[in-house]
């Protein structure tokens, strides 16, 4: 069960960030990674620009003279950089995705290689690292960080408050259930999965998931890189 819940936050992560991801149509790429010792080295700057072009963003190195619309509109662009964590045997990179505040939007996974020659290391662990963004299933999408207004209100209820409700009923609704309180604000909204008794969950501010364990409700998500863990007493 626990290791079925871990696997249903992070596909919820994943579409998370991907929704997020959608609202940027410019990539802004690196034209030096701070773990290599010149401006492309091994071409892995046009490369890792290359690649983004590929998910489907329009892609600049930060060294080019930029469009007047990208230019002067910084915060509709995704930065993107490649960084390094390898060791002197493994060479291993990861795609950061941050945006215009520097607030870090997706990091891939990590792409590793063992061979020797590093120009054909970093190729091999560059292609792994954005082979796991294909995933994403990039479009761009202007109104994405939208979020529908009509949802907001019935999902009005902001996750700190939910602690404060001590008598919580469960109503149906199509795919699932909402978390009404007693003055029958929805604070939560749940939704089937192919597992029983777990459910995607979401109130305005966080997503996760809702199951139950040893007769208890639980409503865990991410607080980062935390994941959190909330009791919930509902009566369905």
């Amino acid at each position: 069960m626990r290791n079925l819940i871990v696997i249903v936050l992070l596909l919820v992560g994943t579409f998370s960030h991907a929704q997020e991801l959608n609202q940027y149509k410019y990539a802004i790429v690196s034209s030096r990674f701070q773990f290599l010792d010149a401006p492309d080295q091994y071409r892995l700057n046009t490369l890792t620009k290359a690649y983004m072009e590929s998910l489907g963003f329009t892609t600049y190195l930060d060294s080019e003279v930029l469009p007047d619309d990208v230019a002067m509109n910084n915060c509709n662009n995704i930065f993107v950089d490649v960084v390094s964590s390898g060791t002197m045997f493994t060479s291993k990179l990861n795609v950061v995705m941050r945006d215009c505040t520097n607030k870090e939007i997706y990091t891939s996974l990590t792409g590793s290689s063992r061979e020797k020659q590093n120009d054909i290391a970093y190729r091999i662990a560059l292609k792994e690292a954005f082979d796991s963004l294909k995933s994403l299933n990039y479009k761009y999408n202007p109104n994405a960080a939208k979020r529908d207004n009509a949802e907001d209100k019935k999902i009005a209820v902001d996750i700190k408050r939910i602690g404060d409700n001590s008598n919580l009923t469960a109503k149906l609704m199509d795919g699932g259930y909402s978390i009404n309180d007693e003055q029958n604000n929805i604070v939560l909204t749940i939704k089937n999965t192919s597992a029983e008794g777990v459910f995607i969950a979401q109130t305005a501010s966080k997503t996760g998931v809702f199951f139950n364990k040893m007769g208890k409700w639980y409503f865990e998500y991410y607080n980062g890189d935390r994941l959190v863990s909330e009791i919930l007493k509902v009566s369905f």
